[in-house]
C-alpha cells in the first residue's frame, strides 16, 4: 500500500519532542495509553501521505509488546513479543483522525490482553525452537529468514514505544534528551519509535523514502491535535 519512491542510500530521521505531561494529560482526555494515540496519529499521517487510497488494504501496524511487566520479570534482555494492529480503511476514503483513534483503541483492547500475549509468545517459541530452523547454518537461515520475511509480510510499518527511561542521578546533568531509532529496509521503509525521559515524550521517524511528506504531515498533526512541538531532523 505504500507506493512512493525509495533509496536504501537515503535515510530521514526526524524527532519530535514534546511536553509529556500535557500530552499525558490529552491522552487522559480520549481515555486512551500514549501508544494508542501515537499509533492513530501515525496511522492517520500514513493514510493522507503514502497509503494509496485506490488500495483495499488495511494499514497494519506491528507493535512490539514489552513482555517484562506483564511477567513481572526484571531483565536487561528484550523480552518481547508483537501485535499487529489494523486499520480499516478501504470502505472509508474520508476517514477522520477520531475513527482511527477509535479503530486504534479497540484493536489494542483486544489484542492486549494475557490470553492473545500467551498465543503470541507461543508462536514466537515455537519458531525458535523448531528443529529444522535450529539445524540451519546461520549464514543460511539469515538469507532464508529474509526472503520469508519479503513475501509474506502484511505490515505497513512498525512503531515501538519502548517507553520511560530513567538513568541513575549521577549522570542525569550529562543528558538533555534520549532517542531511539529503528532500522527500515526494504520491507518496512519507515518505521516510528517513542521513548520519554524527564518530561520529555520524544517520536522519532526513520525513512528511507525519498519524499519528506509524510513526516511534514505526523508534524502538522501533532500541532494540530497536540500543540507546541519541537522538531529535529537529520534532513538538510
Amino acid at each position: 500500500i505504500i507506493k512512493e519512491k525509495y533509496s536504501l542510500l537515503n535515510n530521514k530521521t526526524n524527532h519530535y519532542i514534546l511536553n509529556l505531561e500535557n500530552f499525558k494529560k490529552i491522552c487522559k482526555k480520549y481515555n486512551v495509553t500514549i501508544s494508542e494515540y501515537l499509533t492513530a496519529l501515525y496511522a492517520y499521517a500514513i493514510y493522507k501521505t503514502i497509503y494509496d487510497k485506490s488500495s483495499n488494504k488495511e494499514i497494519v501496524i506491528n507493535v512490539p509488546i514489552d513482555l517484562r511487566k506483564h511477567y513481572k520479570i526484571e531483565s536487561f534482555s528484550n523480552f518481547f513479543t508483537c501485535m499487529d494492529i489494523q486499520v480499516n480503511i478501504s470502505n472509508n476514503k474520508n476517514i477522520s483522525f477520531n475513527k482511527i483513534l477509535n479503530q486504534v483503541h479497540k484493536e489494542f483492547e483486544k489484542k492486549l490482553t494475557l490470553e492473545n500475549i500467551k498465543k503470541y509468545l507461543s508462536r514466537d517459541v515455537k519458531l525458535g525452537t523448531n528443529i529444522i530452523i535450529r539445524i540451519i547454518p546461520l549464514c543460511i537461515k539469515k538469507k532464508l529468514m529474509k526472503y520469508i520475511s519479503k513475501i509474506t509480510t502484511k505490515t505497513t510499518t512498525t512503531l515501538s514505544n519502548i517507553g520511560q527511561i530513567k538513568i541513575d542521578e549521577p549522570y542525569k546533568s550529562y543528558i538533555d534528551n534520549i532517542m531511539v531509532l529503528a532500522s527500515v529496509g526494504i520491507n518496512q521503509k519507515v518505521k516510528c519509535t517513542i521513548c520519554s525521559y524527564e518530561n520529555n515524550l520524544t517520536i522519532t521517524i526513520n525513512s528511507n523514502l525519498l519524499k519528506n511528506n509524510l513526516e511534514e504531515e505526523f508534524y502538522n498533526l501533532l500541532i494540530k491535535y497536540v500543540g507546541k512541538v519541537k522538531l529535529e531532523s537529520n534532513k538538510i
